[in-house]
């Protein structure tokens, strides 16, 4: 893979030694359902706070009603980021696609500044090995995977349709 612009792109040996793997509909139907159960979760607990707060409204100390004040507000804003992250993320939360690699070596993270607005984009590199064909190529990770990956691990790289495209 390699950075063109803002967009990542694949080589041509990598479009023809890399294995595209596609997950089943229930897979990402589970995805779904995984982030609909958490974000119901939070829903509950905001709103037996909501009624707690309201029932101690005058009956409690003002130190134990304002930490239940404060418990609903940090709620509500834990359910605005949940909401944020997902629609951010939609796209590649629910991708059917995806690359499976075994990392070989961490690499250093690389910076890019465009010079159009003089932004700094951080990439996360790894080599990774592909499992079915053993072809090793540099991947670009999420941070969040990258902050985790240790040399040997198995991971499962989701491709959004634009790096898709790219493939093709």
């Amino acid at each position: 893979m390699y950075i063109s612009d803002i967009d990542i792109k694949f080589t041509a040996e990598d479009k023809t030694n890399l294995t595209l793997h596609r997950r089943s509909r229930e897979e990402v139907k589970l995805q779904k359902q995984y982030y609909m159960k958490r974000k119901v979760l939070l829903q509950v607990f905001f709103m037996i706070l909501a009624i707690a707060t309201y029932m101690l409204m005058g009956k409690a100390s003002d130190n134990i009603w304002f930490i239940f004040m404060l418990l609903c507000v940090m709620s509500i804003f834990g359910l605005i980021v949940m909401e944020w992250w997902y629609l951010w993320n939609k796209k590649l939360l629910t991708s059917p696609n995806y690359l499976e690699i075994e990392v070989v070596e961490r690499l250093s993270i690389e910076n890019v500044t465009y010079s159009t607005d003089f932004n700094v984009a951080h990439y996360y590199p790894v080599i990774g090995k592909d499992t079915t064909t053993k072809y090793q190529s540099k991947i670009y990770l999420p941070k969040r995977d990258y902050d985790n990956v240790e040399i040997g691990t198995i991971l499962k790289v989701n491709i959004t349709d634009t790096m898709l495209l790219n493939k093709l």
